[in-house]
């Protein structure tokens, strides 16, 4: 169930929904189920879809610019650049391990 009272995003929102299992009551249940399904549409549904499938490292580089877009294209060109940065990130690390080993030897 919903860990806080907080408004949610509708991509947040139909995520939380792809992720509910009942762990109370059955009304309980039925009842945090309509409410996140009140907050979605088709397309953040489908974007849902596309984050849950990305790479755990990109879901969190995602989250960690802010709010998720609700819109596909937009989650696409953001998961893309995310990618690019983690990649980049990587080979600069490994870039400086070389030297440090060159310098250090």
């Amino acid at each position: 169930m919903s860990a806080s009272n907080e408004p949610l995003a509708g991509i947040e929102a139909a995520v939380r929904l792809q992720c509910l299992v009942q762990t109370g009551s059955a009304a309980d249940y039925v009842s945090e189920f309509l409410k996140l399904r009140s907050k979605i549409t088709r397309e953040t549904f489908i974007v849902s879809i596309f984050f849950i499938g990305l790479k755990k490292e990109l879901q969190i580089g995602l989250r960690q610019l802010g709010e998720l877009p609700d819109m596909w294209e937009k989650m696409a060109e953001k998961a893309i650049a995310v990618e690019r940065q983690l990649t980049e990130e990587r080979r600069q690390n490994v870039d400086w391990a070389i030297v440090s080993a060159v310098v250090g030897a």
